[in-house]
């Protein structure tokens, strides 16, 4: 894992024109890092490529969204809300998001504002060791088997 996180700390510092060490592995990209939406796109971009894969084309919940029926999204989401069951979801998603991490997370914006590099390592490595170096076919295995599908 180590690997993953220097190489995601580097890619990072590029990307946002900040000294490698300024980047914890708990740093949140957004929040603590300072991220928009274009850094996020640029930094998606230098990981697949430094990784050779393809990275999300789509978040976790879009792809629930799309895969998932009603009854099952309801189990996850209530609004904009993580439910329990959601936060299960993300731990033991392809991101690995901690217990700490969930316990400040609430809703789906809060997904996107607290996930840090650590999180970014976690897809990466499980992108680039699967067979398919998909992210968006491991998203959806991922809830499939979340689910027992």
């Amino acid at each position: 894992m180590k690997k993953y996180l220097d190489l995601v700390r580097v890619e990072t510092a590029k990307v946002l024109s900040i000294e490698e060490r300024a980047i914890l592995d708990d740093s949140s990209l957004v929040n603590d890092l300072g991220a928009d939406s274009l850094d996020i796109m640029d930094l998606t971009y230098s990981l697949a490529q430094k990784f050779k894969v393809t990275m999300p084309t789509a978040s976790l919940y879009q792809h629930a969204v799309d895969n998932l029926t009603e009854q099952e999204l309801a189990e996850l989401f209530d609004d904009n809300t993580l439910t329990p069951k959601g936060k299960l979801l993300f731990s033991e998603s392809c991101y690995k998001y901690t217990k700490e991490q969930l316990k400040d997370i609430q809703t789906l914006g809060d997904i996107y504002s607290e996930t840090t590099i650590s999180n970014w390592a976690a897809l990466c490595k499980a992108v680039a060791e699967s067979e398919a170096k998909n992210a968006d076919l491991l998203l959806i295995d991922n809830i499939n088997v979340f689910f027992q599908k």
